[in-house]
């Protein structure tokens, strides 16, 4: 693997620090970073558009940086193209995103050396009837249950 995307959340102030370190250790392991267009120039990176797959065309992986709202919103984003991703926990807990930003630079290293495996995920989208109205939910992933209605 050599080109890794990156979604940074830079709305987490940790991120926002931290993306130029993550930004030459993604170099430093040999792999070309891809920013978000609105801040490739500023890190000298490739970029893709967010919204937009042919972007993605050189892109090989991608990586989230903040916590399990952030690996959902890329989810999200990937949901229409087979590639594979993971996320770095810059949160407080992180069920979802596996690697803490501890632990990047070994991740980085064996993402670069092709010492990995991909485990398969399942996308899921769910209506709920919510009376008065009918509300979509665009990210059941991290839960969803349902339940015989009490009044039924």
């Amino acid at each position: 693997m050599k080109n890794l995307g990156i979604c940074p959340n830079l709305k987490k102030e940790l991120v926002k620090k931290n993306l130029p370190h993550v930004v030459e250790l993604v170099r430093q392991a040999g792999l070309t970073p891809f920013l978000p267009e609105d801040i490739a120039a500023e890190f000298d990176a490739r970029s893709y558009t967010p919204g937009q797959e042919d972007t993605f065309q050189d892109i090989e992986a991608f990586m989230s940086l903040g916590g399990d709202g952030t690996l959902l919103r890329m989810a999200e984003l990937l949901a229409q193209v087979d590639m594979p991703a993971f996320g770095v926990n810059f949160g407080r807990l992180g069920f979802l995103a596996e690697v803490g930003h501890g632990e990047l630079p070994s991740a980085l290293k064996m993402l670069s050396g092709d010492y990995y495996t991909i485990e398969e995920r399942r996308m899921l989208s769910a209506n709920a009837l919510a009376l008065p109205r009918y509300r979509y939910l665009r990210n059941p992933i991290s839960s969803f249950t349902s339940a015989k209605d009490p009044s039924a």
